[in-house]
């Protein structure tokens, strides 16, 4: 010590070893940090977006993927197109927002077996007519050539900051909806079809009048609430349930 003339206490192997190992700890962690940094901010620009619910004009289907094949239900030639679905448009809302709802769906079409469904509009809600406007677009694809809403639902929901907070929601379901693949879509489709087609007519109908049963019975439910969940074909209907009326949307 007098050589290199060292002075203080000098720390023992013990001390030692603990701060270095302290030091290596303390910078695996703030690389660690910076790293989950550098993907949120990636994530909100360049992040995938989820597959969630799909409609297919061309086969007159709505399906949706998921990890063990896919869900779908037909479309009918005539009437509600969505007969094959359930929808709830003031489902639980990630949020928290007063008068905010996401809208819940469901393939409902075969009865007593396990049927998939979701969440839509999860992310920040522009306004408080979104899950109308998306029932609206649902059956206006399926009904009309050149949907009407096209000409101006951009408009409505042009909104440049609000692209970044729905990638940035979305990206908590990656685990629920996996990557989208076309070519396995299309089979599973047409294999859905080819069984679909050995059903009589009455029975097609059958299925649709139950599905149709259940919506009808979760609207009464929500009317009782002071919800009103159905849904016209006017693309100027505002929202008129009683519950949401002394309630403000955390968006104008």
């Amino acid at each position: 010590m007098k050589k290199y003339k060292i002075t203080g206490n000098v720390e023992s192997y013990e001390e030692y070893k603990s701060w270095y190992f302290w030091s290596i700890f303390e910078t695996r962690m703030w690389l660690g940090i910076k790293f989950f940094v550098f993907l949120f901010i990636l994530f909100l620009f360049i992040y995938p977006t989820p597959r969630t619910l799909r409609l297919n004009r061309k086969h007159r289907v709505i399906y949706i993927q998921n990890w063990k094949g896919h869900s779908i239900v037909p479309v009918p030639d005539k009437g509600d197109p969505l007969s094959g679905i359930l929808y709830d448009r003031f489902s639980i809302y990630m949020f928290g927002g007063k008068g905010d709802c996401s809208l819940f769906f469901k393939l409902d079409l075969d009865e007593g077996e396990a049927t998939d469904g979701g969440l839509l509009g999860c992310y920040p809600l522009p306004n408080k007519n979104h899950n109308m406007h998306l029932i609206k677009a649902m059956r206006a694809y399926f009904t009309e050539e050149n949907p009407e809403f096209m000409q101006y639902i951009h408009s409505w929901y042009r909104i440049p900051w609000f692209n970044p907070l729905i990638a940035f929601c979305n990206s908590f379901a990656f685990i629920r909806f996996p990557v989208f693949r076309r070519k396995k879509a299309e089979q599973a489709i047409l294999a859905f079809k080819q069984e679909w087609n050995k059903l009589s007519y009455k029975q097609k109908m059958q299925k649709f009048a139950r599905v149709i049963q259940r919506q009808k019975e979760l609207n009464e439910r929500l009317l009782a609430q002071g919800l009103h969940n159905e849904v016209n074909n006017d693309w100027d209907e505002k929202e008129t349930s009683p519950a949401l009326k002394n309630t403000n949307s955390i968006y104008p």
